[in-house]
């Protein structure tokens, strides 16, 4: 039988032990001369979305399970 695991408990963790390294790095586009862009979300900015965007949906009615 799996075990469940809570991603937002491994999002958490790294958030606190690497809080300033990049999370998530998604090509944004090319800029004026040709290089790539890219946007990037640290691991605490990443927590903080995920827990604004938690906050929201139970707000919304939506219960963990």
């Amino acid at each position: 039988m799996s075990r469940s695991v809570n991603i937002a408990s491994r999002l958490r963790a790294s958030a606190r032990c690497s809080p300033d390294q990049p999370a998530i790095v998604q090509p944004r586009g090319r800029g004026p001369g040709g290089a790539y862009r890219y946007d990037v979300w640290t691991f605490r900015e990443l927590d903080g979305l995920s827990d604004r965007l938690a906050t929201g949906l139970v707000g919304m009615g939506v219960r963990p399970g």
